[in-house]
């Protein structure tokens, strides 16, 4: 895919066949991560921790990996995280504590790569390679560039288990059934699947003037790229045209706000990045007159969202099974 080289971030370029809004560099990695000071060596700085899987984790999965909780994958299971994004970082260059090494390791794949055998094998694909990890990596554990929307055809009937999670900014809306019917294809009969989407622009959000104008213009960016604005009332049917069945679809509430104390916090470092990484597309696009402006925004953002008391991001999750 083509890419641009804006105020030194790279994105996708928007007249290129990859409309994904947010950057992709490792600052765009970096916008997962969390730290609390007052819990870790203070040698391990924000950048350290994925912030966002950490979240998602806890509020969109209740806790585990495998939202499921009645799926327990076997030994030998063969898993895909598709669109895998970071997978994990390099850490090579790392110093840190033992005690805190599972949460250097936060995110969805290499986190699963732990809690299963070694004689289970996971899969990550991506379009882009540049936030794979590059040192570190288990014997098991396997990363491929590549598009959701052309799995690779020897991939047939592989997998027991696919996770999918927040391609809604990357993944065009004519290519949703593409890309679920690779899923259904990839899958084993009777394999599982797991979705997490979030509503971009979800109308849940306590909405003052700074909020409204950076919404609408996600809101805008999202119609201009041919992506899906809404995911909710959409997904189920989506799955059901792929040949999915028995699909569960709940609505999650995350919390974004100093005053909802610590997660409240670490939501709000995930999302108020995720928009500042959209700086760039404001500036151009005449949303706001220059960098300056942007940052008001962003700042009168956040404050209507603390008056408010905090906020909550909507987020979906869906599982579903092929038959056998």
């Amino acid at each position: 895919h083509m890419v641009d080289v804006v105020a030194e971030r790279s994105y996708t370029s928007q007249t290129g066949p990859d409309p994904y809004l947010l950057p992709r560099d490792l600052s765009e990695c970096d916008r997962r991560v969390f730290l609390s000071i007052h819990s870790f060596p203070s040698s391990l700085t924000l950048r350290r921790l994925n912030t966002q899987h950490r979240w998602l984790k806890k509020y969109a999965y209740d806790g585990r990996l495998v939202y499921d909780s009645d799926l327990t994958l076997q030994e030998s299971a063969t898993i895909l995280d598709a669109g895998t994004g970071t997978g994990g970082r390099e850490r090579t260059d790392y110093r840190f504590h033992s005690d805190i090494n599972d949460l250097i390791l936060g995110v969805w794949l290499l986190e699963l790569s732990q809690e299963l055998p070694k004689s289970s094998n996971l899969y990550g694909i991506d379009l882009s390679k540049n936030l794979f990890p590059k040192a570190g990596i288990p014997d098991n554990v396997h990363f491929e560039v590549g598009s959701v929307t052309d799995l690779p055809q020897e991939w047939t009937g592989r997998f027991d288990f696919l996770n999918h999670r927040l391609l809604i900014l990357g993944l065009p809306a004519k290519d949703w059934p593409v890309a679920l019917s690779h899923y259904f294809r990839v899958l084993k009969p009777g394999g599982r699947i797991q979705l997490l989407e979030v509503d971009p622009v979800s109308k849940t959000i306590d909405q003052g003037p700074c909020c409204a104008k950076v919404l609408d213009g996600v809101e805008g960016m999202i119609k201009h790229a041919g992506l899906l604005h809404e995911i909710g009332p959409v997904l189920d049917k989506m799955l059901a045209e792929a040949g999915f069945v028995n699909i569960r679809h709940e609505e999650k509430l995350a919390p974004v706000g100093e005053s909802r104390g610590e997660d409240g916090k670490m939501g709000l470092v995930s999302n108020v990045t995720s928009v500042r990484n959209l700086r760039n597309r404001f500036v151009q696009s005449g949303l706001v007159e220059d960098d300056a402006a942007f940052e008001q925004l962003v700042e009168g953002t956040v404050e209507e969202w603390e008056a408010a008391g905090g906020i909550s991001y909507v987020y979906r999750i869906a599982t579903a099974e092929k038959p056998c």
